[in-house]
């Protein structure tokens, strides 16, 4: 029986996908560089390419220092990405409010486990978006500690188990990256891999134990 569920924020219960397209479009354009469409950048970002070889199909093959700017304009992505003025961008998914309610009512435990920038901001995001009120426990980890995210995701899950006295088979780990789904393999937790994000279906299918293609599908599941 699950008795706790642990959330991905970004892609899970906000869609992140103006954010995300608008970093690679706009990087682009300040080196010069135009972008395709959002549903084509969105496509490749689901095809579980990095952000240095999404920018890389934009970039023409005869560019001189083609490398070096790849490099160069990767890190602005990065940058932008992760910035205050874009978290704007972000907006909750339309069954995300109405999941989260209904698994409070059944008595579920919630937490969230994401890797953000800006804890303040992204408190305040969360709080603006009404999604604080059904966490027991919001825990944000800096991603440029310069360690395995995956490794990162499954210390801090288990410190959440521990906390809420729920043992990690009991668990359910939700998210649309592959680090939620390592993490809660490792820890022998029910892993759920959510396509609305920034992974296709392809690679989560691999390593997860369920794909569901919205938030609210995940009642089904618990």
């Amino acid at each position: 029986m699950i008795k706790l569920v642990i959330f991905d924020l970004d892609g899970t219960l906000l869609d992140v996908s103006e954010r995300y397209y608008r970093s690679v479009k706009n990087a682009l354009k300040k080196a010069g560089f135009n972008c395709s469409s959002k549903p084509e950048v969105m496509q490749l970002k689901k095809q579980n390419l990095s952000g240095m070889e999404i920018i890389s199909t934009f970039i023409p093959a005869d560019t001189e220092d083609r490398e070096k700017k790849i490099k160069k304009i990767e890190k602005e992505r990065y940058r932008l990405l992760h910035s205050i003025e874009y978290l704007d961008l972000d907006k909750p998914f339309e069954d995300t409010c109405k999941t989260l309610e209904t698994l409070k009512q059944k008595g579920v435990k919630m937490a969230i486990l994401t890797l953000r920038d800006y804890k303040e901001a992204t408190l305040q995001q969360m709080e603006n978006a009404g999604l604080t009120k059904f966490f027991e426990k919001i825990v944000l980890i800096e991603p440029r500690s310069g360690r395995n995210h995956s490794e990162l995701k499954f210390d801090y899950a288990k410190k959440i188990c521990r906390e809420l006295k729920v043992k990690t088979d009991e668990c359910c780990m939700v998210g649309d990256s592959l680090n939620e789904v390592e993490a809660g393999s490792k820890m022998n937790s029910f892993t759920v891999g959510v396509t609305c994000g920034l992974t296709g279906e392809n690679a989560l299918a691999q390593k997860c134990n369920k794909v569901i293609f919205s938030l609210q599908e995940l009642l089904d599941v618990i």
